[in-house]
Parts: structure tokens; sequence; C-alpha cells
């Protein structure tokens, strides 16, 4: 079982409701989003990104941000077993469902806007689903440039503000809808990230089709389909994006 450290961290406003929410669903969160047949092949699609993006990187000190009760951190420990695996979160309850997955070496309770890390600690930072909530995007990119060391590498997925769901998204701000689901500008993202000596290093894109689009007897060809759209120009159109940069001296 791994080692579950607490931090306090001042000025968490809005952030901790995001806690509190994800907190009331944390035992059945991967029930509702990943339970049915459609939710596996999504989950499917992203493993095996993960592990095409990161075969190269191997070992060293790695960061789960926003590891939520680590479906991704799983992914990570298979493809990077010698890894030294972090996972932060800022909801308890997810980080206990985490924690009864045993696969990472430590579980801390933080904020990703501040956090409790040094300096270039580490090698590898991954962040799956956290830039797509009511955060700083901006604000974490530039601590996740802090604490990663030069020639280290920063695997995030971001949703897409080009995709047709992106799109709807951007028209339901306009409309005064609120929505709790952010997609940013892969351009905008990537300056950002430059302006914090991230750079990119490859993007793929994850064409997500909602479920009753798609007959149960074409899921898999759905699939293979999707992860061959992703390396392609027709990825820029995509609902998520996974971009793999690197530290760069700046």
């Amino acid at each position: 079982m791994p080692r579950l450290s607490i931090t306090t961290s001042r000025g968490l406003g809005g952030k901790l409701q995001i806690g509190i929410q994800y907190s009331k669903i944390a035992r059945k969160y991967d029930q509702i989003r990943f339970g049915d047949e459609l939710g596996r092949k999504k989950s499917l699609g992203d493993a095996i990104i993960i592990r095409r993006l990161m075969f190269p990187l191997s070992n060293g000190l790695v960061l789960d941000l926003g590891c939520g009760t680590c479906r991704i951190s799983k992914v990570i420990r298979e493809v990077s077993e010698e890894s030294m695996l972090v996972g932060l979160d800022i909801s308890r309850e997810m980080l206990s469902v985490c924690s009864e997955k045993n696969v990472t070496d430590l579980l801390i309770l933080g904020d990703s806007e501040k956090l409790p890390f040094r300096e270039e600690s580490f090698d590898v930072v991954v962040s799956y689903r956290l830039l797509s909530l009511p955060v700083d995007w901006e604000r974490i990119v530039s601590e996740v440039s802090r604490v990663l060391k030069v020639g280290g590498y920063f695997l995030a997925e971001i949703g897409n503000s080009m995709s047709i769901g992106g799109i709807s998204n951007g028209i339901k701000k306009v409309l005064g809808r609120e929505t709790n689901y952010r997609t940013l500008h892969i351009w905008k993202f990537l300056k950002v990230c430059e302006e914090q000596s991230l750079f990119p290093v490859k993007i793929v894109g994850m064409h997500h089709i909602p479920g009753r689009l798609v007959p149960r007897k074409f899921l898999d060809l759905w699939l293979e389909t999707e992860l061959r759209l992703g390396n392609t120009l027709v990825k820029f159109l995509a609902s998520r994006l996974h971009v793999l940069l690197m530290k760069e001296v700046s």
C-alpha cells in the first residue's frame, strides 16, 4: 500500500469544490466513466497512446498530476516498472481509491497550482483530465516547468477547442450556459508551454465519438481508426489531444 502524505495548501477556493465533487463519486468514478464497453475502449485507447509516447522515457521520478483513482498511474507503472511514481490529487476520497490499487509509491493530497515540491524534482510529469477542469491551467503549466528537470518530459492531455465538441462548448459559454468542461486551443497551449521552456515533441489526437453513434460490433474498428487518425493532420480536429513536451534550457 503506498504511503499517503497529507499536505495543506492555502487559497484552494473553487478548487476545493472540485475536490468535494469528485470525493462524492470517488467510489463509483471508474464505473461511471469507464464501466461500459465504450468506456473501456476509450480507456484502452488512452493506455495505448500513453504507452507509445512514454516508451522511451522509462525510469526516473514520475508525477501523475491530478491522479484521481490512478487509472493513468496504472498504465504508467506498466510502462515504467522501475520508476518512483508519485500521485497528487485534491480529492482525499479519490486518493483513497487510488491507494487500494497499489500502483504508486507515494500519494499526496495537494494543489496542482501550488505544487509542494522543489525545483527540478521530476523526470516526467503526466497530466490527464486535469487541464479540462475549471483550473488555472497556465499556472499549472508554470508549476510543471518549475518541478521538471531540464531534459524531462511533460505528457498532457487537453480538450481541443477546434473539435466539434470544443466549438459546441465555446458556443455554450457565449450563450452564458455554465460548463465545467474546458477546451484549449492547441497553439495557445503550446505558446504558453514554450514560454515556460516546454517544447513539443509529439502530438497525438483521439477522436472520441459519442457511444450512441458506434454500434457495439464496430467498437474495435472504431478504436483502430481513431488511433490511426490520431497520427495524421486530422488530429488537430480531434476531441482530445495528447501532447508530449520536453523541458529545455531557458
